[in-house]
């Protein structure tokens, strides 16, 4: 359990090298809602936490190279029901989508279709649904999926090769498509259930292209809805950006590219700030693009370099995203696959200082620089590290620590390769490399000092030589180095007065060497060494002081081949040779025995640390390799078996179960002792930062902090001053000892305590919340609504963000209304709200039209009517200067139907008669524009028109019909027809636009009505909020068992004084007719009453008695024992739980008696093995008979995970430990 179990030494994990993309619009990295970032490295994705810039996670599963990542979009209310699992979807170059649950890095499901390996192009999930996912692959394939199900929906395919798909963030019914050669499709109606039979429209988007640019740049880089803006696409070319108006179907804007600069290659919009643009050059640049006006005109504000100042010249920049949450941030990966963080920074506005726009890097994530040569784990690694040793092509050696996953240091110490390192002390290592010059070598022997970065020539021959050296080998006591050169006699060396030894024996032609344990002596311990030469024979050889002579070393059988590799570990000898055949001499027992893999040339042998375990890691030529017991003989697992596209380079072990191997794709991957699994799991590693992603905590403490900051602290627990909580994580000043770990949030654990209370490991966390918002929790200062929507932007819950920054505004705006004299609107100038105004505290002077206007854009429909107006007015005149420019019939067409819809007859008319004289529409529109001229004052007339307009609409001429209705002022029976065509957010547009406001929350209730009845709840209660209905709002909360978000809501409304329904009737009342429920009383102890057996769940004991009593003080009846019908399949869960404890492996906890240790099979299954007697398993091996074999504190874990309501279940199912 996170922040409380022990941390083991090592554990699986990858640290990542380069990248592999196929262009920067691959979309192999995103930026999650829970400010976490994925991108996609080779086989694997990488998890990062932005704000400290350190990998949390890899997910390394798929077979081939990722090529695209997707987060989960945060549309479901999280509870005990629906807890905290944040998902990931993945693809690959061979058609594999993977769905991952993050915080448990297991595999979800995979979803490919049979027979066909067609590269994953896009993933998107439905923005309404995330079960479903909708993908994109290479020969024009577009397929819907079920994650739940892992079934495909269906399968549509389209006459270009498709790009991508987008989801309308406005509509999910609405989908486009690119295509190469720069086609698009439009797709209205989509849904889940059936597949789309034809695409409604169908572009090519060129923009200003020669012939022979179109030819080499015809296909759109990027394509993106505009989050903000209704119904416009921005499309992005090579040296264009091109804005598309969809209601008019026509280029309303562009920014262009001067012929110095370096064409696009990815584009960024936000949400927040309309009026912002962001591309990446293909030079690495960054640059920023700021609208000026009401059209869509964009001028450069900021150019900045990202790989100069990311000191990567010459490295290409291969993606690059920005948060949804915080939208001026990036996160850009270079090809070596660095990741660093920029955030921008916008003019400063006016009255300060003026200062100009720039890209800040606000962190950097370094990796494994690559190709990697070699690797050697230090076996002096202090207590709380586990270091590794890292030689790659360009001559640096690179220190990482394999607990934190971070690079400690790295030195530039030879010209060349690395071939080869050693670790000689704790912060010394030896390595060398050679450089050809024709038929000469230059050969470098160095000893690095970790600790200054000097290194030290060894053999101090500046001149060339016909050999080269092709191996090191250390004695056991790092005094004595052994160097093998090609077709050369050995090199001993004595480290301590840097001589070289003299041999006086004629030695053979050296293959490869091995020392064994050192003799013991009276004054000194006396080194001995074996090897082998060409004609297959051991030679021994001792040495003493400075004298070497032969020993007497029994001769075993090596077998035929050369051999090309040795190992020793106590008194086993192991030797593998060029045809792949292994052999173990045990020279104290005279015992041997043979390995016949048929795998080719043994290139390396290691022997697993640790006493009384003999089991190697052996690499073959080819780069395969595998792990055998030898003292069961037996092979225990074979990377040849596992369908992954890399071989291995080197290899070592990171621990006893834990091999560490570096493989082609530049990457090192510590792994499990079968060989198959390499997820890393945040709660089992040590972070070299504290982590601060609340959704990634465990279920009980995401929900208890999220309650505790939106409650705040002051209520129903007592005051806590603020030195206390910031002290509950503090982790200066104390004692790092030898059997202490940090765990994810920085704390240090020591493994012999006993778990902290659930309230202490919340405080803990929320002590790491930034200190600006640590601070404004606290004080108290601001109201509940606030708490809530600070707390929902905390952990990244899209929908609640939603819905608490509506409910703020229309709750301020109806508070205004309480104490207007006037019922009637008044239209006053605008002046913005004052920054951490809540509550009451609104001026007098601030009236709902200041509120509602300051409604964000993207919020569209769910903003204030005159808003919407003034937006729809300002489009209308946009489409009118593009029509008089243009001289487009349907453009034209378009603007003047916009007009009439918003009462603007005069301009209407005027532009229906523009229409040229021999246009064939010429008649109609001239007749038309008459029409719309006599609906000015004639009653009669207007009948007529309305009949004629229910005709058109009968004849599915909707937009012709409703268009006659709004001539004659029926616009509330247009809006009706709209809904009964299913048009039902152009129904809300047009009722926003021209009704009252009586008539406009009927329009936009049915609409609600509608979304809860085909589950779109959280939509549907947005609605309701900005129609000031609150009661049905808290109504359809409860209902919908949304118990924490009702009662908060509840109080919110409570401070606002907009709860009772006498308040709320006055406040709304004025707008349009509000339904109040007839019981709220009891709606209220209801929801107390529920949400405090939620809070009791969650574990929060004082909270939900303080809740219960305000429950029964309202009259409501007790707190229920648990949901219904739920009592009983707890307890089942419960119960199988405790019988699963008997089948928990190691690393889950589980005490196996001596010898025996938990593996795998070649084809994945886990098994028993006791290296001790060579016996083996399925079923776990019985248990000493006293007491129970987990801790106290290791039991405690695993109860953490279920409500405090079944611990007394469980603690009968399973007996407290003696």
């Amino acid at each position: 359990v996170c922040g409380s179990v022990s941390l083991g030494p090592v554990y699986p994990y990858v640290s990542h090298g380069p990248t592999f993309f196929a262009s920067t619009r691959a979309g192999a990295i995103d930026w999650g809602w829970q400010n976490l970032v994925a991108y996609g490295c080779q086989n694997y994705i990488v998890v990062v936490d932005p704000l400290s810039a350190q990998v949390l996670q890899t997910l390394d599963e798929h077979a081939a190279r990722v090529c695209t990542v997707r987060w989960s979009p945060e549309v479901v209310h999280h509870d005990l029901r629906i807890p905290y699992n944040v998902r990931l979807a993945s693809g690959d170059v061979a058609g594999n989508i993977v769905i991952w649950n993050v915080n448990d890095a297991v595999r979800v499901a995979t979803l490919t279709e049979p027979g066909t390996q067609h590269q994953v192009l896009d993933i998107k999930f439905h923005p309404d649904d995330p079960a479903i996912v909708a993908s994109v692959h290479s020969r024009t394939s577009l397929i819907l999926w079920n994650v739940e199900t892992r079934t495909k929906l269906w399968k549509r395919d389209f006459p270009e090769d498709l790009q991508s798909i987008h989801f309308n963030p406005f509509d999910s019914t609405h989908v486009c498509l690119s295509a190469d050669r720069g086609y698009i499709y439009f797709l209205r109606g989509f849904s889940p259930l059936v597949a789309p039979t034809r695409a409604d429209r169908q572009y090519r988007v060129t923009g200003r292209m020669t012939s022979q640019q179109e030819a080499a740049f015809g296909n759109i880089l990027q394509m993106v809805f505009s989050p903000h803006t209704r119904n416009v696409i921005y499309f992005l070319l090579p040296r264009e950006v091109i804005i598309f108006d969809l209601l008019i179907h026509q280029t309303v804007g562009s920014v262009g590219l001067d012929k110095e600069r370096a064409p696009f290659a990815r584009m960024m919009t936000c949400r927040k700030h309309p009026d912002y643009l962001f591309c990446l050059h293909e030079d690495g640049s960054l640059t920023s693009w700021c609208k000026k006006g009401k059209e869509f005109l964009y001028e450069l504000e900021c150019e900045w370099d990202l790989v100069k100042q990311n000191k990567t010249a010459g490295l290409k920049i291969n993606a690059i995203c920005n948060g949804p949450l915080f939208e001026m941030k990036f996160a850009a990966v270079t090809a070596d696959g660095r990741l660093s963080i920029w955030d921008y920074k916008r003019p400063e506005v006016e009255g300060t200082e003026p200062e100009e726009a720039k890209f800040s890097m606000q962190g950097l994530l370094q990796n494994i620089l690559s190709p990697i040569t070699n690797v050697a784990v230090s076996p002096y690694s202090a207590p709380g590290e586990s270091l590794v040793a890292v030689g790659n092509e360009e001559g640096t050696i690179q220190i990482f620590d394999m607990l934190t996953s971070s690079l400690v240091t790295e030195y530039s110490v030879h010209p060349t390769a690395v071939r080869g390192l050693i670790w000689r002390t704790f912060d010394t290592v030896i390595s060398f490399s050679h450089k050809a010059t024709g038929q000469t070598f230059q050969n470098s022997l160095s000893i690095l000092d970790l600790g200054t970065g000097l290194a030290r020539q060894i053999r101090k021959k500046n001149e060339a030589e016909s050999s080269f050296i092709r191996g090191i080998r250390l004695s056991r006591t790092g005094r004595y180095l052994a160097t093998l050169l090609k077709e050369r006699p050995i090199e001993i060396w004595d480290l301590e007065t840097n001589t070289l030894l003299s041999i006086k024996q004629t030695m053979p032609f050296v293959t490869t060497l091995e020392w064994l344990a050192p003799q013991a002596a009276d004054d000194s311990p006396v080194e001995q060494f074996v090897f082998t030469g060409v004609q297959g024979s051991l030679h021994h050889h001792v040495i003493r002081g400075n004298t070497i002579k032969e020993g007497n070393f029994t001769q075993p059988e090596l077998g035929l081949g050369v051999v090309s590799a040795l190992a020793a570990k106590d008194s086993l000898l192991v030797s593998g040779d060029t045809l792949g055949t292994i052999h173990c001499w045990d020279y104290k027992a005279e015992k041997s025995q043979t390995f016949v893999t048929y795998r080719g040339l043994v290139r390396r042998i290691r022997f697993s640390p640790g006493e009384n375990n003999h089991q190697i890691l052996v690499l073959f030529k080819d780069g395969d390799f595998g792990i055998w017991d030898l003292d069961g003989g037996v092979r225990v697992s074979n990377s040849m078996k596992k369908d992954r596209d890399f071989r291995a380079v080197d290899l070592d072990w990171a621990a006893q179960s834990f091999p560490v191997v570096a493989t082609t794709d530049g990457s090192l991957r510590i792994m499990d002792i079968s060989l198959t699994f390499t997820n890393s799991h945040f709660r089992r590693r040590i972070l070299a930062a504290p982590m601060r992603t609340p959704s990634l905590l465990p279920h009980q403490q995401a929900l208890y902090l999220k309650g505790l900051m939106a409650h705040g602290l002051n209520k129903w627990r007592g005051s806590i001053p603020l030195g206390k909580i910031i002290s509950a994580s503090s982790i200066e000043g104390e004692v790092f000892g030898e059997t202490d770990r940090r765990n994810c949030y920085g704390e240090i654990v020591r493994v012999d305590e006993l778990r902290p209370t659930l309230e202490e490991e919340v405080l803990k966390h929320f002590a790491l919340v930034e200190p600006g918002l640590l601070k404004t929790l606290l004080q108290g200062s601001i109201g509940t609504a606030e708490r809530s929507l600070l707390s929902a932007e905390y952990f990244g819950d899209e929908q609640e963000i939603t819905f608490w920054t509506l409910a703020l505004f229309y709750m301020r705006f109806y508070h205004t209304c309480l104490d207007k004299p006037d019922p009637t609107v008044t239209d006053e100038p605008f002046k913005p709200l004052e920054a951490g105004r809540s509550n009451g505290h609104i001026p007098r002077e601030e009236t709902d039209v200041e509120l509602l206007n300051a409604i964000p854009r993207y919020f569209d429909l769910l903003r204030g009517r005159g808003a919407v107006r003034e937006g729809e007015l300002e489009r209308a005149q946009i489409h009118a200067m593009i029509a008089a420019k243009r001289g487009s019939y349907e453009l034209t067409q378009k603007s003047a139907q916009v007009h009439v819809l918003l009462g603007h007859r005069e301009q209407a008319a005027a532009m229906l008669l523009e229409t040229r004289q021999d246009s064939p529409y010429f008649y109609r529109d001239a007749l038309k524009a008459c029409v719309i001229a006599s609906t000015i004052g004639q009653e009669a007339f207007d009948r007529m028109v309305s009949t004629v307009a229910r005709k058109l609409i009968d004849h599915i001429n909707v937009d012709e019909g409703v268009e006659l209705l709004c001539l004659t002022g029926k616009g509330f029976e247009a809006c009706t027809e709209l809904q009964k065509h299913q048009r039902w957010g152009d129904s809300a547009m047009l009722a926003k636009s021209v009704l009252a406001e009586g008539e406009c929350a009927v329009v936009l209730k049915e609409w609600a009505h509608t979304l809860i009845k085909e589950d779109q709840k959280a939509r549907a209660i947005n609605i309701l909020v900005t129609l000031g209905e609150f009661h049905l709002v808290l109504k359809f909360l409860h209902q919908f068992k949304a118990y924490d978000q009702a009662l908060l809501f509840a109080e919110a409304l409570a401070e606002f004084n907009l709860l009772d329904g006498k308040s709320l009737e006055r406040a709304v009342g004025r707008q349009h007719p509000v339904e109040l429920h007839p019981d709220l009383d009891r709606l209220l102890g209801n929801i107390r009453r529920d949400y405090a057996g939620y809070l009791r769940d969650v574990g929060n004991t004082k909270a939900s008695t303080h809740f219960a009593d305000l429950a029964e003080e309202s009259g409501a009846p007790g707190l229920p024992s648990g949901p219904d019908g739920e009592a009983a399949e707890e307890r089942e869960r419960v119960m199988t739980i405790a019988a699963t404890l008997d089948d928990i492996d190691l690393d889950d906890g589980l005490v196996l008696p001596d010898g025996w240790a938990v593996t795998h099979d070649e084809e994945g299954n886990r098994y028993y093995y006791n290296a001790d007697t060579g016996e083996s398993s399925w079923d776990p091996p019985s248990r000493p008979q006293k007491g129970n074999n987990m801790t106290p504190f290791l039991f405690f874990a695993c109860l953490y995970a279920l409500p405090p309501t079944l611990f007394v279940v469980m603690t009968q199912a399973r007996p407290f430990l003696s």
